[in-house]
């Protein structure tokens, strides 16, 4: 599939960007284990992939892991929880061997912007010719490889193929990293489809390959017995859903709507280029937190978003937030030098709360430093002093179904259009109709019509919260 170096783990790791450092680590209070007990515990882990193996290979692999690239390791692992469930949703649905989940922590460290020397990018490390061969797009706006799920189902899919031809995952892996044609080349010369057995006549980073997979899915189930701690990825990051949007729409676009962050979103969506989805008419797919996107499915007026009414609350003061359930915890390491002026603005606190979350006597951070933040559970829509549209805020009173006066329509899409209140309809009326076009979303319809929104749209045609609508569907869209 592509060439690559993998003759030291610390080469592969480095590739991914995210391993490229150097730092040095005293081993005084790293825990050390014997060939034996390493030997066990790889043994107990029911692998369906790599049949338990333990060699100087391997160990050093491990060695790499633990000791070498500790701070590392700990920042690969905190990814876990973002990447795991991901692989292992299309694994089953794929019926393949959910122990492939361990592949992208040799390829990548699980870092989804990794580029390795020879051009191999993302979290499977495809290059150029197999992307595209396996159906992912790269050009000047979308590198779909950096895509997780796009690049997931594409790598299954060729892993897929892989285990058809050799039926045994030991040479798949090999092939996956060398190629099929070094692999046949192997095989025939060493008269064997046992990997053990031909790996000799395998490049030097193919034959290290197996065992870094082994060395991987070792230090991902046992990493606790070496002290190593995952440092947790932003709790946004764990907690997404996904969706399929076909028209060009900017993160900008997307930031004012949801209120989310244009950095997180960007973390979500790598393989976007120049910061925009562009029209795709098979569907792009998005990434945000999942509390979130409720409001961008609101904007979009589709009839299957749940449309929140947020309603006035009381909001605690973040000092406060290790004594209520109304924050996400979460831990962030600070990068270069950055301040914590700059962290403030970037999880929307205060200086003070800050350093008062982390009992610090000053301003000052250090490159590495562990800091906890708590995040708001409530979308940041409700923080945002602007409506935003189709979300109707509503005050607390004694009226409770009663709305405040809404401001007048403006073309900026920050604004909720004039509200029009239409008569009934009766029986006996004739209606103005609307054929719903493909791909053409209910808030696209209420713009045709300057005395229509998504609102009155909904009631007049007595659409439920979660109903389906079908290209082709009449809608009544006012009175003649």
């Amino acid at each position: 599939m592509k060439k690559r170096f993998l003759t030291l783990l610390l080469l592969v790791l480095g590739s991914s960007g995210i391993f490229a450092q150097q730092q040095d680590y005293t081993t005084s209070n790293i825990p050390t284990f014997t060939d034996a007990e390493l030997l066990n515990r790889i043994r107990s882990v029911r692998n369906k992939v790599i049949p338990p193996r333990f060699d100087r290979i391997v160990k050093s692999y491990i060695n790499t892991y633990t000791v070498k690239k500790r701070d590392k390791t700990e920042r690969m692992l905190g990814q876990m929880d973002v990447y795991f469930p991901l692989f292992e949703h299309y694994l089953k649905q794929k019926n393949l061997p959910v122990d492939l989940k361990y592949l992208p922590v040799v390829e990548s460290a699980l870092n989804p912007r990794a580029v390795s020397r020879s051009g191999a990018v993302g979290l499977w490390q495809f290059m150029p010719p197999t992307g595209r061969e396996y159906g992912l797009k790269i050009n000047s706006l979308v590198d779909e490889r950096k895509d997780p799920t796009k690049s997931t189902e594409a790598a299954l899919k060729y892993l897929g193929r892989l285990y058809k031809k050799y039926g045994d995952w030991s040479l798949v892996l090999a092939a996956y990293n060398g190629g099929p044609g070094r692999v046949n080349r192997a095989i025939k010369r060493g008269r064997s489809k046992n990997f053990w057995r031909i790996r000799r006549y395998l490049p030097a980073e193919t034959r290290a390959y197996v065992p870094a997979f082994i060395a991987a899915t070792y230090i991902i189930n046992f990493h606790h017995h070496h002290l190593l701690d995952p440092i947790p990825s932003d709790v946004d990051m764990r907690y997404t859903e996904t969706t399929k949007i076909y028209q060009r729409i900017s993160f900008q676009t997307i930031s004012e709507i949801t209120g989310t962050r244009m950095d997180l979103i960007e973390d979500l969506n790598p393989s976007y280029k120049q910061r925009f989805l562009p029209t795709n008419s098979k569907g792009n797919y998005l990434r945000l937190p999942a509390h979130r996107m409720a409001s961008l499915m609101n904007y979009l007026g589709r009839p299957d978003a749940s449309r929140n009414r947020l309603g006035a609350q009381s909001i605690y003061k973040p000092a406060d937030a290790i004594y209520n359930n109304s924050f996400n915890r979460t831990t962030y390491v600070v990068r270069g030098n950055e301040t914590m002026a700059q962290l403030a603005e970037k999880y929307n606190c205060k200086v003070k709360d800050i350093r008062d979350w982390n009992r610090l006597e000053n301003e000052t951070l250090r490159r590495g430093q562990r800091l906890t933040f708590f995040i708001l559970k409530v979308s940041a829509v409700d923080l945002l002093p602007m409506p935003l549209p189709d979300v109707l805020p509503f005050a607390q009173s004694s009226k409770a179904n009663q709305y405040p006066a809404l401001p007048k329509y403006k073309s900026d899409a920050r604004y909720i259009g004039k509200r029009y209140r239409l008569p009934k309809i009766g029986k006996k009326d004739k209606y103005i109709y609307h054929q719903l076009r493909r791909r053409e979303s209910l808030k696209d319809v209420a713009d045709q019509y300057p005395k229509l929104i998504l609102e009155d749209l909904l009631r007049l045609n007595n659409i439920k919260e979660g109903q389906q609508l079908k290209p082709g569907s009449r809608l009544i869209v006012g009175e003649k």
